[in-house]
């Protein structure tokens, strides 16, 4: 029995916050990013994006490895995941392209910020609209 809350059993949420009573909440692109059935391949690729984990020559620079770092789309600067998913003309055009068929244009500041805008834009309606 558990006796903290309104609830008899025990629950991951309810023991997650027992035991970090001052976590903050999730960002608001969490409820994007679950409320779609995304393949969990595709949502270990994000949560490697946005934790800054995903194995770009950028971090292998970091760790004193020597590498001809370029990016693969452009060639124009070395690979790394702000180039890669918000810097590279590609990746620029890819996202005027999405913004002109949902009429809005996205801030590439940062990836985090580009998911919050998502979150604004993106509805499932619209997602089937689009397949």
């Amino acid at each position: 029995m558990w006796n903290l809350s309104n609830y008899v059993i025990l629950n991951l949420k309810e023991a997650y916050s027992f035991l970090s009573p001052h976590a903050k909440a999730p960002p608001i692109y969490f409820s994007l990013i679950w409320k779609f059935v995304i393949p969990p391949s595709r949502l270990f690729i994000l949560w490697c994006l946005l934790h800054d984990k995903l194995p770009m020559d950028e971090h292998l620079c970091r760790r004193d490895c020597i590498t001809v770092s370029s990016c693969n789309m452009c060639c124009l600067e070395g690979e790394s995941c702000l180039h890669l998913f918000l810097n590279c003309p590609f990746a620029k055009e890819l996202w005027t392209w999405l913004g002109s068929i949902f009429k809005k244009s996205f801030g590439l500041t940062s990836i985090k910020t580009l998911l919050s805008q998502c979150v604004n834009v993106f509805s499932i309606k619209q997602l089937r609209a689009v397949q």
